[in-house]
């Protein structure tokens, strides 16, 4: 395709992506601070929000399901060791009184962030039957564009908790995967609370020095200390993670270590719905390493005569930036 008509599609296709999706587009110029490129992506984070628009990659959705995901797991990494689950059901009025006990987490198969621990013997059982009914209702994500929860079977389950290493830190290990090779791992300590604490690693357990944002102005987390060790998990984490993540073009695998035992958590195909900013250069490095070429959309080339007309056209752009720019190091 000559390059000038490949420049008018992309062109073209960037006014119609603003036409019909125009709450992505402002949320994106609201908390990135620049209008994107979504037909022709440059960014890590203007990739993630062409993920939303064009790659319906079917994968996703298992990926995506806290419970089939499962299978997907056990198929690829024989062994690798998940939480219980010890109920699962679409109603939240039938959870037996007997397991709201503490030692156990609610949460919903359907989302990102929905989970309920049962830190006490008593329980405001309407409160919790409202708050997972809610979840059941409405899919997570979908006013950002996160569209793969509105695909999932909604049902809610109950996890028996993972418990820290006596003396030791129970740590959420992030594996950052591309084409199946791991370009970045993040250990973070008491995650979601006041006192969380992370560091970013590269896969052979070397720490980088930079900070991690869920957007460009906002709060930076707290790192880990200087002389924290990486843990006994964390070769195994990047191993599983390499394997699990084979057939995307990105995604990000969340395990958890407590001592020398490792959990696979979940899979994350829109980590902080694609609007996280990752500083020291490594944003760069990921956006370098992330071949748009391998994405769903862009090898099955689904829909119809412009969505193919589209693809065509990007990548014939992808190419002769590829003559145009040095190749991401190995």
């Amino acid at each position: 395709m000559p390059p000038s008509f490949a420049s008018l599609v992309l062109a073209l296709a960037n006014v119609a992506v603003y036409l019909l999706h125009p709450r992505l587009v402002l949320t994106f110029r609201q908390r990135m601070g620049y209008w994107p490129n979504v037909a022709t992506p440059r960014s890590k984070n203007e990739k993630f929000l062409w993920r939303k628009v064009f790659d319906r990659n079917p994968l996703y959705r298992l990926m995506s399901d806290k419970i089939a995901v499962r299978e997907f797991v056990a198929a690829r990494c024989p062994g690798l060791a998940m939480a219980e689950i010890v109920w699962v059901g679409p109603d939240p009025r039938e959870i037996p009184d007997a397991l709201l006990r503490p030692g156990v987490v609610i949460k919903a198969n359907n989302g990102s962030d929905r989970n309920i621990f049962i830190r006490a013997a008593s329980v405001d059982r309407a409160e919790i039957e409202r708050k997972v009914a809610r979840w059941i209702a409405r899919p997570h994500g979908r006013s950002a564009g996160e569209w793969v929860y509105a695909l999932i079977h909604p049902l809610a389950f109950i996890e028996k908790v993972i418990e820290p290493p006596t003396g030791g830190d129970l740590l959420d290990i992030m594996c950052y995967v591309v084409a199946g090779k791991c370009l970045l791992v993040a250990i973070e300590r008491n995650m979601k609370k006041p006192n969380a604490q992370l560091a970013l690693y590269d896969p052979n357990g070397n720490r980088y020095s930079s900070d991690h944002r869920s957007r460009p102005a906002g709060q930076v987390i707290d790192e880990l200390p200087p002389d924290y060790p990486v843990p006994p998990t964390f070769a195994r984490a990047v191993a599983q993670a390499r394997v699990l993540g084979a057939d995307s073009d990105f995604v990000r695998i969340d395990f958890m270590s407590a001592g020398d035992r490792l959990y696979f958590c979940e899979c994350t195909t829109m980590p902080l719905s694609g609007l996280s900013v990752i500083s020291g250069g490594i944003d760069d490095a990921v956006t370098a390493a992330w071949d748009l070429r391998n994405a769903w959309f862009m090898r099955t080339r689904p829909g119809g005569p412009l969505r193919r007309l589209y693809a065509r056209a990007l990548d014939a752009t992808l190419r002769e930036r590829d003559t145009a720019t040095p190749s991401a190091p190995s």
